[in-house]
């Protein structure tokens, strides 16, 4: 019907392509995990998860049923576009979608392929829009529940009158778990706030589920004493958050300055770093961040350094501020604890989660594997605090 449309063809033998170097890959990640080449990271667990998600997208159709979902979704956001979906045309080798014109490419810009002029004759503010690019990310992550989550510049397009283009939707996080997500909306406002203490509070608050547990445990193994091992337990707790807003004023106060600071250089500004340095320290406190947190981390990161490079003058902390300026947290409280929203919104999703049965049975036996050493840290943790505070030497030596 003479529509112009933009047609995706997957390279003939790719899949036998990619499998042969699955194989590559994944015994270069053993060795490397064997000899601790990178001792902060599990490289075996992130080449599975890059394995899965190329599996996936290698089926076009996957991909074109979660666009179009969103596609019928992003209507109530008109600073959004999705391009509409050829279900009819698509197969998994063929992808068919609306042809994109108009706009300019995030990349182009980035790698100053563009005339500014071109900019301001189609209405478009970079420092708008780089806000937006976090906004937006924010909204889909804690109201929608899915959220694209491979945002790189390549896959992004702003067209005239300040309008967001998402491109691949090949990977796509979802998230599970609304209690765990009130506890990360309440972080992420905190470093909105410039509130430290309300950081540590919900930091720990994410991994009181499995703290809680394997500390009852630990001592309930030892000594059976569960009036005393509960007052030890809570001591641990409270020492627990001062030491950690101590650990988190070492990482946010320079990071907060420097983005107020005319003339920091991108580095300093970076949220990436800083992101980085929080997880990190997290896993200190035996928090440990789910899959879809740890993706949209890395979605999140990726914006920002996007951000940052388009609009110099991007404040990642202003960007979090708006986004609750916009959306108290109340409200969105309200939206995750009903989930009718989310409901709506992911009942055509296909998550970067749902993967095939070989994955299931790598990620039950890494589920088990981190339950053990969380217990050995456990062990570990409270071995700590014995050994840095005396009261709490002498409230475990009286049980």
């Amino acid at each position: 019907d003479n529509v112009k449309v933009a047609v995706k063809i997957q390279r003939e033998n790719i899949k036998q392509k990619f499998e042969s170097d699955f194989l590559i890959i994944s015994f270069l990640a053993g060795f490397a995990d064997f000899f601790r080449i990178f001792s902060s990271i599990n490289i075996n667990e992130v080449v599975s998860d890059f394995i899965s998600w190329t599996r996936k997208e290698m089926d076009f159709t996957i991909e074109a049923k979660n666009a179009n979902a969103i596609y019928k979704h992003s209507s109530k956001h008109p600073m959004t576009v999705i391009p509409e979906q050829y279900l009819d045309l698509t197969t998994r080798r063929v992808l068919v979608q609306e042809f994109i014109e108009g706009g300019v490419f995030v990349k182009d810009i980035i790698t100053n392929n563009f005339d500014n002029d071109d900019l301001v004759s189609k209405n478009i503010d970079l420092g708008i829009m780089s806000e937006y690019l976090i906004f937006d990310e924010m909204r889909q992550y804690f109201i929608d529940g899915f959220f694209h989550a491979d945002p790189h510049p390549a896959n992004l397009i702003f067209l005239p009158n300040n309008k967001l283009v998402y491109l691949d939707f090949g990977i796509i996080g979802e998230v599970k778990d609304g209690l765990w997500r009130l506890s990360f909306l309440n972080v992420l406002h905190g470093i909105a706030e410039k509130d430290i203490d309300l950081v540590a509070k919900y930091l720990l608050e994410m991994g009181k589920g499995v703290v809680d547990e394997e500390i009852k445990e630990y001592f309930e193994m030892g000594a059976g004493n569960r009036k005393a091992s509960e007052r030890v337990f809570e001591k641990i707790k409270e020492l627990m958050i001062r030491d950690l807003k101590e650990d988190l004023k070492d990482i946010l106060i320079p990071w907060f300055e420097a983005i107020d600071t005319p003339g920091a250089t991108l580095e300093e500004k970076s949220a990436s770093v800083v992101f980085y340095k929080i997880i990190n320290k997290a896993k200190e406190y035996s928090v440990h961040l789910t899959r879809d947190t740890l993706l949209f981390f890395r979605a999140l990161t990726i914006l920002d350094m996007v951000a940052l490079q388009i609009s110099p003058e991007f404040n990642t902390v202003k960007a979090l501020k708006f986004f609750f300026e916009k959306y108290s947290v109340e409200e969105i409280e309200r939206l995750i604890t009903t989930g009718e929203h989310q409901k709506e919104a992911t009942k055509d999703i296909t998550p970067a989660t749902e993967l095939d049965w070989e994955f299931f049975v790598e990620t039950a036996s890494y589920e088990r594997e981190r339950a053990l050493v969380a217990r050995e840290r456990i062990g570990a943790l409270i071995e700590h605090y014995a050994e840095k505070y005396k009261e709490v030497r002498l409230m475990i030596k009286n049980m």
